[in-house]
């Protein structure tokens, strides 16, 4: 075997990726899509309930922050709820689409209200990134929720159960003959 068949074989061999743990893993998941989603859900869920619980723990002071740009204190309570149940419901894969639009518009909404001084480079960067973060959420409007979610999980448990019920009501049907 010459050098350059040498190199090609190797080259070839490095390159078959088929039998390598990660390639198994990401066929197990349904491919480099399915858990790029289930990453992505999984990231965004967890952003959404650190700060819900930092609200929390931090509530007076976020009150008065809160209060100090016009907007009332109490509505702190619903927001803590939102992030937590929103990022909790990107978390575990429940009604993604729903989750995913209300953080959305509930980000924007941060961004414009607490955000919008650009006078301030930190302020800029904030407002940037509520920004980015509102559009990683509406892809997951847009595009598709992931095979790994409550919702398919419930649907075809649904189904079954639809099924189930319709061969019991045929079987009573042709009992009663």
């Amino acid at each position: 075997m010459t050098t350059t068949e040498t190199i090609r074989h190797h080259t070839l061999k490095w390159l078959d990726i088929s039998n390598h743990p990660l390639t198994r893993m990401m066929d197990k998941v349904g491919g480099v899509e399915q858990l790029c989603i289930l990453i992505a859900r999984g990231l965004m869920g967890l952003f959404f309930i650190y700060f819900a619980l930092d609200k929390f723990v931090s509530y007076s002071d976020t009150t008065i922050y809160m209060s100090s740009l016009g907007v009332p204190g109490i509505l702190l309570p619903a927001i803590i709820l939102l992030e937590l149940v929103g990022g909790m419901a990107l978390l575990i894969g429940w009604q993604i689409r729903k989750a995913a639009v209300s953080l959305a518009v509930f980000t924007l909404l941060a961004a414009l209200l607490f955000h919008s001084d650009f006078s301030e480079p930190v302020q800029t960067i904030l407002f940037m990134k509520n920004m980015a973060i509102a559009g990683g959420l509406l892809l997951f409007v847009a595009l598709n929720t992931g095979q790994h979610n409550l919702d398919i999980h419930s649907i075809s448990l649904l189904k079954k159960e639809k099924a189930k019920t319709k061969t019991r009501s045929k079987s009573k049907t042709s009992n009663k003959r």
